[in-house]
């Protein structure tokens, strides 16, 4: 195929663009635009989120309210003896920046010893009323050893203390936290949030796994639920994910668990089930995931799962909800990643099986998370063969389950010699995922990083490449007869819009006329284009931006 000088100088564009383009070693699909031939194609330079040497860094865990704000949390041990603490970040300029607006000196559950886990959620319908939550569990060994769960309510805003919404004194073995996000569901007000935790009851030989969810804004859990109980078996790791299609507005919160013999053993079974018929409703029986293979039975380990959340149906009019986990390999012992999905999570049992990673690498600790936006599911995990962070996504209806697109062999750019624990979400105004994990600094210690699809910065100055880049809006996204751009230009000139292919190939222009400076809505009529994927290329001869754009009928 010959490629034009145009698309030659689009290829050097896309290397500070937005939109994620394929990596050049593409294990997971068909190799497309070769960009770097070293380094993450789209993915910037790390991002510290706080530099301090002294302080272990551990969990660090991500969230975006409505408008892009994002926070971060992580908990430290510090080399000095001022014990364990946690703190809470966020950023107002898509991850480049980050600022300390709480740390437990703040005292909102004080008297901990050891803080064994902490995540954050958060919603809001403006800047006025954003909240942001906080789970954890914090350990105790005086008068005698608790490791105790907590769910505290925070203003977005100030960062401030607001409110206790849960505070259960068992031990406590795992948590999870979630909201709603940008698509509340039906019949809460003004949002939901949830959390599903495992615990073994005090003073009884009784292992729970446990659901809580608020209808009100996380004014308090109006829903509590033991969704499982044991006096035979120990239940550890827990994942909760948040579901919605147009079609199953109400919402439903899916939930997935370890399930064990013994609390010392490493592996055991996974299980999941979901609220049904709405949020705050029951859950459904649980499903025993590995039971649906063989080779899996009793060997699995760390489940994972994302669902469907936004206001489109899949191609089964339902919700799709993804699970994935560990998996022993006894030959080679070592784990590989597996897992089911289910497009209709709502009305059947049924799973199918899909997988992921390359057989002769060691791959673990998987996050996943899905993008309304682009109908994605999103995911990371750690490869110890190459000591990367690979970053993949596959389309909402699994069209080709076994073969993930590999956006990036690993986003991070400096090897990992650890575990980094890495997570995943979506930035609700980049409308692209989000990466957070630990690395490790010279002194040994645990350093909280951050890194995006979208970012391009590289420790030059940001802000020149922001004021040379289009104030632009693309709507609706994926969109089927007419799309919109939404521009804004600092003075006149000629705006030439061109539309390509995933592989370069260019498919035609949609636009080539001069504007006056300021503000202007171009209604473009694609309905000669296909379904699929295509990229945008807008130049206006000082202004540019690439993204992506998504045609669906």
């Amino acid at each position: 195929m010959k490629i034009s000088l145009p698309f030659l100088w689009l290829g050097m564009v896309l290397l500070l663009s937005s939109f994620p383009l394929k990596a050049q070693n593409n294990f997971f699909n068909n190799s497309s635009i070769p960009l770097k031939s070293h380094e993450s194609p789209a993915f910037g330079k790390d991002i510290v989120i706080n530099n301090n040497p002294l302080r272990d860094q551990r969990n660090v865990s991500i969230c975006s309210a409505f408008n892009g704000w994002l926070y971060a949390c992580y908990w430290t041990n510090d080399s000095i003896g001022n014990g364990y603490t946690y703190y809470v970040f966020r950023s107002t300029d898509q991850g480049i920046t980050w600022n300390l607006i709480y740390s437990c000196d703040n005292n909102w559950f004080s008297g901990q010893s050891i803080i064994k886990k902490i995540e954050i959620a958060a919603c809001g319908t403006s800047e006025n009323d954003i909240k942001y939550f906080l789970s954890a569990i914090f350990v105790y060994y005086s008068p005698y050893h608790i490791e105790q769960g907590a769910c505290g309510k925070f203003n977005g805003i100030t960062g401030e203390f607001e409110d206790i919404l849960l505070d259960d004194e068992s031990d406590i073995h795992d948590i999870a936290l979630l909201t709603d996000g940008i698509y509340p569901a039906g019949n809460s007000n003004p949002y939901s949030i949830a959390i599903l935790y495992s615990r073994t009851q005090h003073n009884y030989p009784i292992d729970d796994i446990v659901f809580c969810s608020s209808s009100n804004g996380g004014l308090n859990f109006d829903h509590t639920e033991i969704v499982k109980s044991s006096t035979t078996r120990h239940y550890s790791h827990v994942n909760l994910a948040y579901g919605r299609s147009s079609s199953k507005n109400s919402g439903r919160y899916y939930a997935v668990w370890e399930d064990k013999l013994n609390a010392s053993d490493t592996i055991g079974h996974i299980y999941t089930a979901h609220t049904e018929p709405g949020f705050n409703s029951l859950m459904t029986t649980p499903v025993c995931l590995d039971s649906l293979n063989p080779n899996f039975i009793n060997k699995c380990r760390k489940p994972v799962i994302s669902c469907q959340a936004d206001n489109a149906n899949n191609d089964s009019s339902d919700i799709t909800q993804v699970a994935s986990f560990e998996v022993l390999n006894q030959a080679s012992e070592q784990f590989q990643l597996a897992g089911f999905y289910n497009k209709r999570s709502t009305t059947s049992t049924h799973f199918t099986e899909f997988s992921f990673g390359l057989p002769n690498h060691y791959n673990d600790e998987l996050d996943i998370a899905y993008n309304p936006y682009s109908q994605m599911f999103m995911g990371t995990f750690y490869d110890s063969t190459t000591k990367k962070l690979p970053y993949i996504i596959n389309d909402v209806n699994l069209t080709n389950p076994d073969h993930w697109n590999q956006i990036s062999t690993g986003y991070n750019d400096v090897d990992i010699d650890k575990a980094p624990f890495p997570r995943i979400s979506t930035n609700y105004e980049a409308q692209n995922g989000v990466c957070v994990w630990n690395a490790k600094n010279s002194m040994g210690n645990g350093v909280s990083m951050f890194d995006a699809p979208y970012s391009v910065w590289t420790g030059t100055d940001e802000n020149q490449r922001i004021n040379n880049a289009f104030n632009c809006k693309l709507y609706p996204n994926p969109c089927d007869q007419i799309v919109h751009f939404d521009i804004k230009l600092d003075k006149p000139g000629r705006v030439i819009i061109k539309l390509y292919t995933i592989v370069g190939e260019e498919c035609g222009i949609l636009i080539d006329e001069f504007f006056t400076a300021g503000k202007h809505l171009l209604n473009i009529n694609i309905s000669k284009y296909s379904s699929g994927g295509y990229l945008y290329f807008l130049n206006s001869g000082y202004q540019s931006t690439t993204g992506k754009l998504y045609i669906v009928r």
